[in-house]
């Protein structure tokens, strides 16, 4: 499997300098948009929406997401079609949720307003922050939330938005207001409390606008005060620095991972850099899909391919990931951002955005009202395309994730240069040192591996110019001026020109996208450059009439047409070879699915008897399987060309089941919750006596300790046996429930670290060589009580266990 190496960065120098204005006719640049008040320790900075233009494919994806249901909330139902943050919304519960769903869409419709230069977009966004700003409580706290329900966290989402505005705008009624609104607000209301602690972001941002020290120290203290008490559905700093295994809300977790590195940005502690690097690397160890975000069925779900993910995460995801890139300078962090933008958000709208999917997944073989294959909410309508859901945070939240990339396509450095930060089909204009430049970015990447950035200045300007080169490109080339480029091009780093340009001066970057094989146990996927890819399902497609509130935005039920349950047939030795790529042969929309993007022909062979779970859900990659014998030949298409997907594939290797025998359990013990079972021995492993007793699994297969023993004690120990008519290799597929060590034949040969789910979560796949004869299985489990619990799988505790070989 590929892997990402997050600590390879390139280090850049910070220095002071220069600073890119927005120049678009009519629009004052932000006098303190930047954070140019106060001191930072960043490495690249945010520009002004106003600065750049989106073309090519990416201005297509703009405009169709602006033609469809970002110009039309009212087709996504209540309280997208409410006055939103302009008033406070009619509602029975006066709750703070319709203000969180609503400024995500804010957000989202705001940088998208400025991006395409659309008045409506733009006029309706003002209204919003008119009010919001015009309307402070006697204590100077602003946010209509604040009218209805004392929570916080709805300012976090809104905030979001006032961030584009301030910096196209220089708004300073609008800084004044969040500044006496946050001078206002206390370190405990926003430290405790639901999510309340994401009011970080605004407090840092509104402190670089204002250089008001107080408000700096009031977001450390309120982070203090959420570590010691940070409720159920939070990540505190704590677990972020830790080692172990996070799981939580998936949404609270993207939009949390961003405070250490926001921290860092603001007062230079290195602390806080390690910590969010860490919990970063955690994420990518446990949870992150093939397809750039990590998994989240409400919770974070493991990294088995057929978990979901949320589509708020893609956003939120996208969002952090931001301030990674502005912090570190870490190319990296890039190569992340536009692997979930590129995969994962356009994968789960329709492609003339009229619709989106609550749940997305990378294996999805069909999407109706009742096809939705994760353990939460299993059986309804989440994974279906439809303007509406509930609740609306997704809905409201997809609207943010292209404009959010297409607004940090172009940054600065500390020196006033210039960054293409992430590419793609844009021109960005700025002023330095009183000279006006633009630099239009040709290319249509990723669909091509060219990118020319061609200057038009007026006269001359010495100014660092910095582009990246991704770490999956192994054998870039660049050129100036036609003349080849002779310093380091390192794979994962920011490459800097410091030199005068002129106007015509082009600098050309070839990044040549290696077809990669990714492999998750017994799955296989494949992706080229940045781009994942995917066997597009031939789809019926029908209206869901009674799910339909307006006909041009219609609930969807697609279902499949074709075959689907295919084996891929290469392996890491031979896959270079045997994968072809298919050139794009014209300049179409790529998500469109047809000729505007390159595709890959690969061969597979069926998997027998691989259907539909209860025939409308997506079934699991199988463990034991037999193969047709006929090899086919399939054409795979960008993730993001596609609804119904095959993008992870059983390897081509028939395998067949070892049948486990009986079963037998200890008494439960009582263990320190603290600490991990590995060295909290009992009798089974100390050699004392063991009153043993029978047990039978159910029929999912799993050896049920809650039912059996005293689950407030939470530790037990399981025992079977496996009779293999032959010696040699084979492979144990563990599920547990939260954690377990896995003894074969007196050796340790799995650890699993909690919490997990026993069910709903593909088995770990652990290789093991058989003895002839009998084999001897223990299993150590624990039910898992975690400083924060784990809302998705709160209940259970119990083993399951198979032993598969190759036929």
């Amino acid at each position: 499997m590929m892997k990402i190496h997050l600590m390879t960065g390139i280090a850049l120098a910070i220095g002071l300098g220069a600073t890119v204005h927005a120049v678009r006719a009519g629009t004052a640049p932000a006098t303190h948009g930047d954070d140019s008040a106060v001191e930072k320790f960043d490495v690249y900075r945010e520009i002004s929406p106003l600065s750049i233009t989106p073309g090519g494919w990416i201005r297509e994806y703009l405009v169709r997401q602006q033609k469809g249901l970002s110009s039309h909330p009212d087709a996504q139902g209540y309280p997208l079609n409410t006055n939103m943050w302009d008033g406070v919304i009619p509602s029975q519960s006066k709750s703070w949720w319709p203000y969180e769903q609503t400024g995500y869409y804010l957000d989202g419709m705001a940088r998208l307003g400025y991006l395409l230069s659309d008045e409506k977009l733009l006029s309706r966004y003002q209204r919003n922050i008119d009010w919001v700003v015009s309307h402070p409580t006697d204590k100077g706290l602003i946010g209509t939330s604040l009218y209805c329900n004392p929570s916080h966290w709805p300012n976090a989402v809104f905030f979001k938005s006032v961030i584009p505005h301030v910096m196209a705008t220089g708004d300073q009624k609008t800084i004044d207001a969040w500044h006496r609104h946050y001078t206002a607000t206390s370190a405990k209301d926003i430290g405790l409390g639901e999510r309340n602690v994401l009011n970080v972001e605004g407090l840092l941002r509104t402190y670089g606008w204002t250089n008001d020290k107080a408000l700096l120290q009031k977001a450390e203290d309120a982070y203090v005060i959420h570590d010691k008490d940070p409720g159920s559905f939070q990540l505190p700093y704590s677990l972020v620095k830790s080692d172990h295994k996070v799981v939580i809300h998936g949404v609270t977790f993207a939009e949390a991972l961003k405070l250490p590195v926001l921290f860092y940005m603001y007062t230079g502690k290195k602390e806080y850099l390690d910590a969010a690097e860490k919990g970063m690397r955690t994420v990518i160890r446990d949870h992150m899909s093939d397809s750039g975000v990590p998994s989240s069925t409400e919770y974070l779900s493991t990294r088995d391919p057929l978990q979901a993910h949320e589509t708020c995460v893609s956003s939120d995801f996208a969002w952090t990931l931001g301030y990674y890139l502005m912090a570190t300078g870490n190319a990296v962090y890039a190569d992340m951002l536009e692997k979930d933008c590129f995969n994962a958000g356009p994968g789960a709208v329709n492609k003339d955005f009229t619709g989106l999917q609550y749940f997305s997944a990378d294996n999805q073989v069909i999407a109706t009202g009742c096809s939705n294959h994760a353990k939460n909410r299993r059986g309804g309508n989440w994974m279906q395309y439809r303007p509406d859901h509930e609740p609306a945070c997704c809905p409201g939240n997809a609207h943010r994730l292209m404009p959010i990339y297409a607004t940090r396509m172009w940054m600065r450095d500390r020196k006033g240069g210039i960054v293409a930060a992430l590419y793609g089909p844009s021109e960005v204009t700025f002023e330095h040192g009183g000279i006006k430049v633009t630099i239009e970015e040709r290319t249509s990447y990723p669909f091509d591996e060219k990118v020319a950035f061609v200057f038009k200045v007026d006269g001359a300007v010495k100014i660092p110019f910095s582009f990246r080169i991704p770490g999956w490109c192994g054998k870039p080339s660049v050129s100036v001026n036609g003349k080849p480029y002779k310093g380091d091009l390192k794979p994962g780093a920011y490459v800097t020109l410091d030199r005068t340009f002129k106007s015509g001066d082009k600098v050309e970057v070839r990044l040549p996208m290696p077809v990669r094989l990714n492999r998750y146990q017994n799955a296989l996927s494949v992706e080229r450059g940045p781009v994942l890819y995917s066997y597009a399902v031939p789809e019926k497609v029908e209206v869901d009439v009674k799910a339909t509130k307006n006909k041009d935005f219609p609930a969807l039920a697609i279902t499949p047409t074709g075959d689907w349950n295919y084996a891929l047939d290469v392996n890491e030795n031979n896959f270079a070879k045997r994968v072809s790529v298919i050139p794009a042969r014209d300049g179409a929309y790529p998500f469109d699915g047809g000729s505007g993007a390159p595709a890959l022909k690969v061969p597979v062979r069926k998997v027998k008897g691989w259907a539909l779970d209860q025939g409308k859900m997506t079934p699991p990659i199988p463990i034991a399987y037999e193969l047709e014998k006929e090899q086919e030949w399939l054409t795979l298409v960008p993730y993001g060309a596609t609804r119904l997907r095959m993008t992870h594939f059983p390897e081509c290797v028939e395998r067949v089941e070892i049948p486990v025998g009986g079963w037998e359990i200890s008494p439960a013990y009582d263990y320190d919750k603290s600490r991990l079972i590995d060295d909290q021995k009992f009798a089974p492993e100390t050699g004392d006596a063991v009153e043993w007793k029978p047990a039978s699994p159910n029929g999912s297969g799993i050896v049920d300790l809650s039912k059996a023993l005293d689950e407030k004690k939470g530790l037990a120990y399981a025992r079977t046996t496996i009779e293999s008519d032959r010696s040699g290799k084979a492979w144990l597929a563990v599920n547990a429930k939260d954690s377990c060590i896995v003894w074969l034949n007196g050796k340790i040969v799995h650890r699993m670290e909690p919490p997990n789910d026993v069910e709903f979560q593909a088995p770990d796949m652990v290789p093991v060589t058989l003895n002839k004869g009998r084999n001897e299985v223990q299993v150590k489990v624990a039910k898992s009580f975690p400083v924060v619990p784990v809302g998705q799988y709160p209940a259970g505790w119990g083993v399951r266990l198979r032993c598969v070989r190759d036929k």
